[in-house]
Protein backbone atom coordinates (compact mmCIF):
# COMPACT_ATOMS: atom_id res chain seq x y z
CA UNK A 1 0.00 0.00 0.00
CA UNK A 2 1.30 3.11 -0.81
CA UNK A 3 2.17 5.88 2.10
CA UNK A 4 -0.57 8.67 1.22
CA UNK A 5 -2.73 5.27 0.82
CA UNK A 6 -1.82 4.49 4.01
CA UNK A 7 -2.00 7.38 5.49
CA UNK A 8 -5.55 8.48 4.66
CA UNK A 9 -6.89 4.74 5.73
CA UNK A 10 -5.51 5.28 9.08
CA UNK A 11 -7.21 8.62 9.35
CA UNK A 12 -10.16 6.90 8.42
CA UNK A 13 -9.53 4.62 11.26
CA UNK A 14 -8.98 7.15 13.27
CA UNK A 15 -11.70 8.88 12.71
CA UNK A 16 -14.14 5.56 13.42
CA UNK A 17 -12.38 5.16 16.09
CA UNK A 18 -13.29 8.29 17.44
CA UNK A 19 -16.77 7.58 16.86
CA UNK A 20 -16.99 3.97 18.19
CA UNK A 21 -15.77 5.67 21.16
CA UNK A 22 -18.47 8.46 21.08
CA UNK A 23 -21.31 5.82 20.64
CA UNK A 24 -19.51 3.45 23.60
CA UNK A 25 -19.78 6.82 25.57
CA UNK A 26 -22.70 7.13 24.86
CA UNK A 27 -24.16 4.06 25.60
CA UNK A 28 -22.40 4.01 29.10
CA UNK A 29 -23.96 7.27 30.09
CA UNK A 30 -27.71 6.00 29.27
CA UNK A 31 -26.83 2.53 31.07
CA UNK A 32 -25.03 4.94 34.60
CA UNK A 33 -28.49 6.83 33.89
CA UNK A 34 -30.81 4.19 34.55
CA UNK A 35 -28.37 1.99 36.63
CA UNK A 36 -28.64 5.67 39.04
CA UNK A 37 -32.13 5.45 38.60
CA UNK A 38 -32.36 1.89 39.85
CA UNK A 39 -30.91 2.84 42.61
CA UNK A 40 -33.17 4.98 43.53
CA UNK A 41 -36.09 3.04 43.51
CA UNK A 42 -34.17 0.02 45.36
CA UNK A 43 -33.88 3.02 48.05
CA UNK A 44 -37.61 4.29 47.59
CA UNK A 45 -38.97 0.09 47.69
CA UNK A 46 -40.82 1.09 44.40
CA UNK A 47 -40.47 -2.59 42.97
CA UNK A 48 -42.39 -1.61 40.40
CA UNK A 49 -39.63 0.98 39.21
CA UNK A 50 -36.96 -1.41 39.66
CA UNK A 51 -38.05 -3.81 37.27
CA UNK A 52 -38.68 -0.89 34.61
CA UNK A 53 -35.29 -0.42 35.00
CA UNK A 54 -33.71 -3.62 34.54
CA UNK A 55 -35.85 -4.03 31.19
CA UNK A 56 -34.50 -0.43 30.23
CA UNK A 57 -31.05 -2.05 30.90
CA UNK A 58 -31.36 -5.21 29.42
CA UNK A 59 -32.58 -2.63 26.04
CA UNK A 60 -28.93 -0.86 26.23
CA UNK A 61 -27.02 -4.62 26.91
CA UNK A 62 -28.98 -5.27 23.32
CA UNK A 63 -27.33 -2.35 21.81
CA UNK A 64 -24.23 -2.71 23.76
CA UNK A 65 -23.79 -6.19 21.99
CA UNK A 66 -23.80 -4.53 18.84
CA UNK A 67 -21.22 -1.49 19.70
CA UNK A 68 -19.17 -4.92 20.62
CA UNK A 69 -19.94 -6.43 17.29
CA UNK A 70 -18.79 -3.09 15.25
CA UNK A 71 -15.39 -2.90 17.45
CA UNK A 72 -14.62 -5.75 17.14
CA UNK A 73 -14.66 -5.39 13.31
CA UNK A 74 -12.88 -1.85 13.82
CA UNK A 75 -9.81 -3.78 15.42
CA UNK A 76 -9.83 -6.31 12.59
CA UNK A 77 -9.55 -3.36 10.55
CA UNK A 78 -6.65 -1.73 12.50
CA UNK A 79 -4.89 -5.07 12.53
CA UNK A 80 -4.83 -5.69 9.18
CA UNK A 81 -3.56 -2.08 8.51
CA UNK A 82 -0.62 -2.67 10.97
CA UNK A 83 -0.02 -6.20 9.80
CA UNK A 84 -0.21 -7.38 13.16
CA UNK A 85 -2.75 -10.11 14.97
CA UNK A 86 -6.22 -8.63 16.43
CA UNK A 87 -5.37 -9.45 19.58
CA UNK A 88 -1.53 -7.32 19.33
CA UNK A 89 -3.72 -4.41 18.79
CA UNK A 90 -3.33 -1.54 21.30
CA UNK A 91 -4.65 2.36 21.67
CA UNK A 92 -0.72 2.49 22.28
CA UNK A 93 -0.35 1.43 18.91
CA UNK A 94 -3.13 2.81 17.15
CA UNK A 95 -2.43 6.27 18.69
CA UNK A 96 1.26 5.98 17.71
CA UNK A 97 -0.40 5.42 13.84
CA UNK A 98 -2.22 8.82 14.01
CA UNK A 99 -1.36 12.68 13.66
CA UNK A 100 -0.95 13.93 16.98
CA UNK A 101 -4.26 16.02 17.63
CA UNK A 102 -6.03 12.80 16.51
CA UNK A 103 -3.96 10.31 18.78
CA UNK A 104 -4.83 12.78 21.55
CA UNK A 105 -8.57 12.71 21.07
CA UNK A 106 -8.54 8.88 20.67
CA UNK A 107 -6.93 9.22 23.89
CA UNK A 108 -9.31 11.58 25.86
CA UNK A 109 -12.34 10.01 24.76
CA UNK A 110 -10.83 6.13 26.01
CA UNK A 111 -9.93 8.08 29.40
CA UNK A 112 -13.01 9.71 29.37
CA UNK A 113 -14.85 5.95 28.28
CA UNK A 114 -12.69 4.08 31.18
CA UNK A 115 -13.87 6.67 33.77
CA UNK A 116 -17.59 6.51 33.17
CA UNK A 117 -17.42 2.83 33.17
CA UNK A 118 -15.68 2.57 36.10
CA UNK A 119 -18.33 5.09 38.01
CA UNK A 120 -21.17 2.49 35.96
CA UNK A 121 -19.27 -0.51 38.30
CA UNK A 122 -19.36 1.59 41.49
CA UNK A 123 -23.04 2.03 41.50
CA UNK A 124 -23.70 -1.06 39.78
CA UNK A 125 -22.09 -2.60 43.00
CA UNK A 126 -23.82 -0.33 45.35
CA UNK A 127 -27.30 -1.16 44.16
CA UNK A 128 -26.25 -5.20 44.16
CA UNK A 129 -25.72 -4.63 48.11
CA UNK A 130 -28.81 -2.82 48.45
CA UNK A 131 -30.95 -5.56 46.62
CA UNK A 132 -28.87 -7.77 49.23
CA UNK A 133 -29.96 -5.91 51.92
CA UNK A 134 -33.85 -5.40 50.96
CA UNK A 135 -34.02 -9.46 50.13
CA UNK A 136 -32.02 -10.37 53.70
CA UNK A 137 -35.39 -8.15 55.58
CA UNK A 138 -37.63 -10.36 53.35
CA UNK A 139 -36.25 -13.27 54.01
CA UNK A 140 -36.03 -12.10 57.84
CA UNK A 141 -39.80 -10.91 57.13
CA UNK A 142 -41.11 -14.21 55.86
CA UNK A 143 -39.54 -16.39 58.49
CA UNK A 144 -40.98 -14.27 61.47
CA UNK A 145 -44.66 -14.71 59.18
CA UNK A 146 -44.28 -18.40 59.00
CA UNK A 147 -42.52 -19.46 62.10
CA UNK A 148 -41.26 -22.74 60.11
CA UNK A 149 -41.32 -21.22 56.55
CA UNK A 150 -38.08 -22.45 55.00
CA UNK A 151 -35.46 -19.06 53.66
CA UNK A 152 -36.91 -17.29 50.43
CA UNK A 153 -33.14 -17.13 49.47
CA UNK A 154 -29.78 -18.20 51.54
CA UNK A 155 -27.13 -15.53 51.89
CA UNK A 156 -25.91 -15.63 48.52
CA UNK A 157 -28.95 -14.09 47.54
CA UNK A 158 -30.40 -17.47 45.50
CA UNK A 159 -33.36 -19.11 46.65
CA UNK A 160 -33.28 -22.36 48.49
CA UNK A 161 -32.89 -25.75 46.68
CA UNK A 162 -36.34 -27.14 45.68
CA UNK A 163 -37.17 -29.86 48.72
CA UNK A 164 -39.47 -32.89 47.81
CA UNK A 165 -43.07 -31.95 46.37
CA UNK A 166 -44.44 -33.53 49.74
CA UNK A 167 -42.78 -31.00 51.89
CA UNK A 168 -44.97 -28.21 50.30
CA UNK A 169 -48.26 -27.65 52.20
CA UNK A 170 -50.12 -25.43 49.38
CA UNK A 171 -53.36 -26.36 50.36
CA UNK A 172 -54.66 -28.31 53.33
CA UNK A 173 -57.57 -30.00 52.63
CA UNK A 174 -58.35 -31.51 55.90
CA UNK A 175 -61.21 -30.42 57.47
Amino acid sequence: MAAPEREERVLTLGEELLAQLAAQIGSVERMLELVVEQGQAIRARDPLKVVQTVGLLQGELAHRDLLERQRQELLERWATLLGVPVGGVTLRLICSQLPAELSARVQRRSAELRGMIAQLEREHAINRALLGVELAFLDHLLSELGDAAPAAYNAAGQPPPAGRTEDLHLLDMEA
